[in-house]
């Protein structure tokens, strides 16, 4: 059969980046099998936010004949990709389905098992499996064909076949750069967000300049490959001429936590980026072997904000973290960026299996003590650590039953599990100390710093740059209290938007109520700012609390948090999520399959859209 692929982008929560983000991955394999000369039809749900996805998808199914779908995510889009291919099934039940990305590259059988509708997974680097796939569909499909494409896994009847590993692609340069970014609406997307400095539209890219990494961290969690892989300068300067001179872009950002391993490299791009006047971004380790005067002329050649993961100022940590830093390099980074006056962001993460209550304690005595290096436009985050699906350590945490069911824990999106040494206990306090620690430090603000351009919808706000002057128009990701960077010079203003925002916070929770029963899902910090802010005890006195958490489920003190197994009761109308905003999606698809009589699931930061 000749194939007809809908390429579809899940829709994700933005995120309060200074480059907003978009999933160059999957773009990078459309744009593969495009060149390849296969017919596909792109989509990109984020798109169609105001429409309903069922109706979306039907509507491209039936109008464009489809008759192969494909979609790529990660952990976090679980619940999205099967809310996808579920509603392609009903409205094509022949269509076939390919999903690909880390979701699928991770856990190959879990994910195929628990996901039913997909008939064809992509286990690593997808552009070539993905091609030669859609080959064997329009060709002669038989169990030998299938069997000869690497990286593949498919099912026959109710067995899983797994095909070879695929090969990393060796030459990066092969690939087809820059994405297609037009057919799926991405600068179109990002121009939608409002986002603006002195009245012109910000844009902003990533360059993904390598791909894997030949570290082994324990936390972290490869989708591509065990060989690191670069792309020439060349490449990388031919995608570079293209995105300055036909989407005018302004930034970049280097997807490359090893870019500044290699001193030649970073004086070679610094040579060749200056005469372009663009700002740009990049990772690096505790180890570079940058100095002071390299780190001067990346700031003099555009670079603006450098970022790196400190993770622990305990070495016992950090070698159980198998991260061959030491507390000493990563305090020696932080005030040599400090010294240069580049923006930087330094971030640790607490629970490692050789966490104890004395390493923690080292680690956020070291971040209180050193705040003076944490000036006007750095900042470092703390954090506790999360389980991602192909790590060592959620791996081990399968093997040892402190993930018992892997599949509802990837359904729930990877919520916080205690691995470390800490008590249950002592690890809840730890996490909330964190979540406290973070946001007291922003509690500094100036509500006259915030112009609101649409009273109505505070989520578009401008504000001035105190540094550099600039007239920033930009969007509000989240009401917890947080750092806004001007996007011209990085210098952080702190908001606290849910001050600002409680008169028409109070009335949307008012108005959400009248509609019948009221739930809160996910009693964390948002939830407990928006009630302490915003909320008279009468206001939430009638409100159902819940939480996935068991931990968190019982009584405390006035209150009672119930699992989700309450919202059977049909009086619910309505649900506000205040768990992390990356969950939202997840939670959101969990309710609406299961509790079909809520009439509403709304994101905790959209509550002052319902005045």
């Amino acid at each position: 059969m000749k194939t007809k692929t809908l390429f579809v982008l899940p829709s994700y929560a933005p995120q309060p980046f200074i480059t907003p983000i978009y999933p160059g991955g999957a773009l990078l394999v459309a744009t593969y099998i495009k060149k390849q000369g296969f017919e596909i039809v792109p989509l990109n749900l984020n798109m169609h936010s105001s429409r309903d996805m069922s109706d979306v998808l039907c509507e491209y199914i039936t109008q464009y004949d489809i008759n192969v779908l494909a979609v790529g995510g990660l952990y976090m889009d679980y619940m999205a990709i099967e809310n996808i291919l579920t509603v392609a099934k009903v409205t094509n039940p022949r269509i076939t389905t390919i999903v690909g990305g880390g979701l699928v590259t991770c856990e190959p059988e879990l994910i195929m098992d628990g996901i039913p509708a997909i008939d064809f997974g992509i286990i690593g680097e997808g552009e070539i499996t993905t091609a030669e796939l859609l080959a064997t569909l329009e060709k002669d499909v038989t169990e030998q064909n299938l069997n000869d494409i690497d990286g593949l896994i498919y099912r026959d009847g109710a067995t899983l076949i797994k095909t070879q590993p695929r090969a990393e692609i060796v030459d990066l340069d092969t690939l087809p750069y820059p994405p297609d970014y037009d057919s799926f609406q991405i600068f179109e997307q990002i121009d939608n967000l409002g986002i603006t400095i002195n009245d012109v539209p910000f844009r902003s890219a990533y360059i993904i300049s390598s791909r894997s990494c030949p570290g082994k961290c324990t936390f972290c969690s490869l989708t591509s490959g065990r060989k690191y892989r670069q792309r020439s300068m060349s490449s990388i300067f031919a995608e570079i001429d293209i995105l300055v001179e036909q989407y005018n872009i302004t930034m970049l950002f280097m997807v490359d936590e090893l870019f500044a391993q290699k001193r030649e490299r970073v004086i070679e791009f610094c040579s060749r980026i200056e005469p372009y006047n663009l700002k740009w971004i990049i990772q690096i380790r505790a180890d570079s072997k940058l100095n002071f005067d390299d780190f001067m002329l990346m700031k003099k050649c555009g670079c603006i904000q450098i970022t790196f993961g400190a993770e622990s100022m305990d070495d016992n940590v950090l070698k159980s973290m198998n991260k061959h830093t030491t507390a000493k390099q990563n305090e020696k980074m932080f005030y040599m960026l400090e010294q240069t006056g580049i923006a930087f962001s330094g971030s640790f993460i607490f629970g490692d299996v050789a966490e104890t209550k004395e390493t923690a304690e080292k680690t956020i005595a070291w971040w209180t003590k050193h705040q003076e290096i944490f000036n006007s436009s750095s900042q470092s985050s703390i954090a506790p650590l999360y389980l991602f699906p192909g790590s060592k350590l959620y791996q081990d945490a399968c093997a040892s039953g402190k993930i018992s069911n892997p599949l509802e824990f990837i359904k729930q999106g990877c919520p916080l599990i205690n691995i470390s040494k800490l008590s249950d206990e002592e690890y809840n306090n730890l996490v909330l100390r964190l979540q406290q620690l973070k946001h007291n430090r922003f509690d500094e603000s100036d509500p006259h710093q915030i112009i609101y351009n649409d009273v109505l919808n505070p989520t578009k706000y401008s504000f001035v740059c105190k540094s550099c002057g600039s007239h920033n128009t930009d969007c509000m990701y989240t009401l917890a209290t947080r750092k806004q960077m001007c996007r011209n010079c990085c210098y952080l203003h702190t908001f606290n938007f849910i001050e600002y925002n409680k008169e028409t916070i109070s009335e949307g929770f008012r108005n959400l109520k009248s509609n019948g029963k009221l739930a809160v899902w996910g009693i964390g910090l948002l939830w407990k700012r928006l009630r302490d802010v915003t909320l008279l005890p009468c206001d939430y006195a009638d409100i159902t609390l819940i939480d996935q958490d068991k931990k968190k489920q019982g009584e405390h003190g006035d209150t009672f948090v119930y699992d989700s197994d309450v919202l059977k009761d049909e009086d619910f109308k309505t649900v506000i999520v205040t768990a992390p905003q990356n969950h939202f999606l997840n939670i959101k698809s969990f309710i609406n399959d299961r509790y079909a009589h809520i009439e509403k699931v709304v994101d905790g930061n959209d509550i002052f859209r319902y005045i």
